[in-house]
């Protein structure tokens, strides 16, 4: 597979991550500040195997940090979720750059094809 296609694929990956409207509601709260299992539940209103399946999606593709802590005295390990420092820049030169890299027929002299620089 080429760049452009791993490209594609890595995009494609993080957009469907964040294509899930619980999965934004996590990120924006665990943005504010570090987040348990319990907290999380608690202010999404669902269940802990549904809450567990969306972050560790969301850990996986780098969108949230997770810090573990032991409880030694009440023998608890604990959980903590953040948002991850990440920028998704996505506009049209975005995807005339990937474009041109899929468009073996594309010029070299750096037009859009619609006679456009």
């Amino acid at each position: 597979m080429n760049e452009a296609e791993e490209e594609v694929k890595s995009l494609s990956s993080l957009m469907k991550a964040l294509s899930h409207p619980l999965r934004l509601r996590i990120l924006a709260l665990c943005s504010l500040r570090r987040r348990s299992n319990r907290e999380l539940r608690s202010l999404l209103g669902v269940s802990k195997p549904l809450l567990i399946l969306h972050l560790k999606e969301l850990v996986k593709k780098g969108l949230l940090t997770v810090e573990t802590e032991v409880d030694e005295e009440r023998a608890i390990i604990r959980k903590y979720y953040r948002t991850a420092d990440f920028d998704i820049h996505l506009n049209r030169e975005f995807f005339i750059s990937l474009g041109r890299r899929f468009d073996r027929s594309s010029n070299e002299d750096g037009s859009d094809g619609e006679g456009n620089t």
